[in-house]
């Protein structure tokens, strides 16, 4: 018997032309270099969001490795992940241990997505190596010249397999319900967990990102979306500013991604959020109390900024108009309770003619006069007790500045700012 042929070989004996595509097709990854670094005694960190999830260079590094991993050490006759022994698997989370450096809590989605990556392998071995030739057994003889590591016996089980009339019933069902899943992500090995990563950095923000803005990014290709999914990004589009302007509320799981699917979350997976986010778990945890906490002093800094807007346009039009309160103002040294401050507006709206405020009066200010808002402290950094906001010209330090600062949320009213 003639060794065992790749698909285009057996094409070529067939005496057919094979026609490539322009497209290159990924081949097993083997990640030599992880391999490398794991005989000198390197173990690559592993970054964690605030949701437990791996993130960065180092997971993807990881994603690739367990692929690896289920190629090449979970004999492919398993018909179901389950049925893997339990001391193969504690094998392979040692072998991810031994070159990551892994939170220990994470074994079992660790240990989870080896598993998914075993089923996606032997999935292409099925479409691309066995079906294609089911009326031609003499080419299923062996395993592909690509995965020739394959024992041969392990080899002819996954194909008598594949080949039984039970797997034809299992995988006509699959099709049809591959066949509903219309939007198509490309987030590649990152997952959501990575995109959403990406954007804080790039925001400079921690708030998590809402799962329907993780959806629309997750499906653009070359900046476009495509005819079947653009009508969705357009009605995400229409909720979210009917949502900002009041006039519809999403609470749990009907929220913007779920109105503008049209159809309820799956009761294993979260959309937007990856297989790992469970919809018990996603939708009836409560928010941080940090995060509501933030999001109530944004409410109050618009309401704010948007007030002192007016008093200016006021002063402007020579206008005769009370100022903020001097209960809400306190001027204070910058060194000593000043700990984070970040633009939240830019340039106000007319920047050029933006004057600061005092409890003396008014004085012209810089063209680069901005809106910040603060973090209050006394004694230490941590002990934070005031939110707040401030003027500041761009073009001067901050260190050791008097300013005024608009206290918008008290955390401590008696607190002797």
């Amino acid at each position: 018997m003639a060794p065992r042929k790749d698909k285009k070989q057996m094409d070529e004996k067939e005496g057919k032309q094979k026609i490539t595509s322009p497209k290159r097709l990924r081949g097993p990854t083997l990640k030599p270099e992880i391999a490398k670094k794991r005989s000198e005694g390197l173990k690559i960190d592993i970054q964690y969001n605030d949701d437990g999830e791996g993130v960065g260079e180092g997971y993807v590094q990881l994603v690739s490795y367990m692929g690896v991993l289920a190629r090449t050490m979970v004999p492919v006759y398993h018909t179901d992940w389950r049925v893997v022994p339990m001391e193969l698997k504690e094998k392979l989370w040692d072998c991810v241990k031994g070159a990551f450096l892994v939170d220990e809590n994470s074994k079992n989605n660790v240990i989870s997505s080896i598993g998914t990556s075993f089923r996606s392998f032997r999935h292409r071995l099925t479409k691309e190596y066995i079906l294609p030739y089911k009326d031609k057994p003499e080419y299923l003889l062996q395993p592909p010249t690509e995965y020739n590591y394959i024992p041969i016996e392990d080899w002819r089980k996954l194909v008598a397999n594949r080949l039984s009339k039970e797997f034809q019933v299992k995988s006509k069902k699959g099709k049809e319900r591959r066949a509903k899943y219309v939007y198509i992500h490309r987030v590649s090995r990152k997952g959501y967990a990575g995109l959403q990563e990406e954007l804080m950095q790039k925001t400079g923000s921690r708030k998590p990102i809402d799962r329907w803005v993780l959806w629309k990014l997750a499906r653009l290709k070359k900046g476009e979306y495509d005819e079947v999914t653009r009508p969705v990004v357009e009605k995400i589009d229409e909720l979210t500013k009917a949502v900002e302007e009041g006039k519809i509320t999403c609470v749990g799981q009907k929220d913007i991604l779920t109105l503008a699917l049209g159809t309820l979350e799956h009761p294993g997976r979260v959309r937007g959020k990856g297989g790992k986010k469970k919809p018990k778990q996603f939708f009836n945890t409560p928010k941080p109390t940090k995060t509501l906490e933030e999001e109530e002093c944004q409410r109050m800094l618009m309401e704010k900024v948007k007030s002192l807007e007016e008093e200016i346009i006021a002063l402007k039009a020579g206008k005769k108009e009370p100022l903020t309160p001097r209960s809400e103002v306190s001027s204070t040294n910058i060194r000593k309770q000043l700990l984070q401050h970040e633009e939240i507006g830019g340039k106000t709206h007319d920047s050029a003619h933006v004057e600061n405020l005092s409890a003396q009066g008014t004085r012209k200010a810089s063209p680069l006069t901005q809106v910040y808002k603060c973090k209050l402290a006394l004694e230490t950094e941590d002990n934070i007790v005031a939110y707040g906001t401030y003027l500041r010209d761009s073009q001067i330090s901050i260190d050791g500045a008097d300013i005024l600062v608009v206290i918008l949320y008290p955390l401590q009213p008696n607190a002797l700012l």
